[in-house]
């Protein structure tokens, strides 16, 4: 879209909102007197309508047509992104206006207003959430993070994967309920992460409170709780891997194992 604009002759720019004459094929700035509002332009781009529009000089009394002022019933309006030419339709009838100024000749990207909103990212932390029985911090994106330091007003979590092969320099400050992050991640993501360290959690309060029963009932009643077979592979934690943290977990509280033949043995 290079042409000048009907109405002010100013070049109209393929970034600006603009609709074509159907009668000259020519263009015309929205705020040159087209009667349609930023809104209206908006909605009709997005829901891809079709609307006739001709100019004054194709709606003047001696030009072939059925009416004779010019009206918003179908437009074309070029989309900024691609080029692309839509065909929008049909509005009521409306009177033309006196003359309105509108500051509106910028070149404004109207894909930026009709584009899906991002997701926002949101943190939990999970108590018990690290072998180690510390917390961890994990965002609905899929990325776990360790406690590194905590002052009195903030706190500050670095991400969790941190090993010879990948060093994610991402450290997040957490302020008043506010995460903040220094930068982008160095590895993918894993969806779905926040319930497998919620399994992992609960099998460590639960494991110990349980010392003589079999690892494998522990854990399978666990997984029947939160495992969902809907929900992202990285959402189920390795079967085998549960077993060895929950008979890990307490090793510690088991009554040591005889070491000659002098001992009692307690029938309960």
């Amino acid at each position: 879209m290079s042409d000048s604009c009907i109405v002010c002759e100013s070049v109209v720019r393929p970034r600006q909102e603009a609709v074509q004459c159907d009668g000259c094929e020519r263009w015309q700035h929205r705020t040159c007197n087209t009667d349609i509002s930023r809104a209206q332009y908006r909605r009709m781009v997005k829901e891809l309508t079709m609307v006739a529009f001709k100019c004054i000089e194709c709606s003047a009394p001696d030009k072939t047509t059925s009416f004779t002022s010019p009206r918003a019933e179908s437009t074309r309006l070029s989309l900024p992104v691609d080029q692309t030419t839509f065909h929008l339709s049909v509005c009521p009838d409306v009177d033309m206006p006196e003359n309105i100024q509108e500051n509106s000749l910028t070149d404004e990207s109207i894909g930026d207003d009709l584009s899906t909103t991002e997701a926002i990212v949101t943190y939990k932390v999970v108590d018990n959430g690290t072998e180690r029985g510390k917390r961890k911090l994990v965002s609905s994106d899929g990325h776990t993070f360790t406690m590194k330091r905590q002052n009195k007003g903030s706190t500050e979590w670095r991400c969790s994967i941190r090993n010879k092969t990948i060093l994610c320099p991402v450290i997040i400050k957490e302020r008043a309920g506010t995460y903040n992050a220094n930068t982008e991640h160095s590895h993918a993501a894993k969806p779905g992460i926040l319930t497998a360290v919620k399994i992992q959690a609960e099998l460590k309060v639960k494991a110990p409170m349980t010392l003589f029963e079999p690892a494998q009932n522990i854990v399978d009643n666990i997984l029947a709780e939160h495992v969902d077979s809907r929900e992202p592979e990285a959402s189920r934690p390795t079967y085998s891997n549960l077993l060895r943290y929950c008979n890990r977990f307490r090793q510690k509280e088991r009554p040591a194992d005889p070491t000659d033949l002098d001992f009692e043995v307690h029938i309960m």
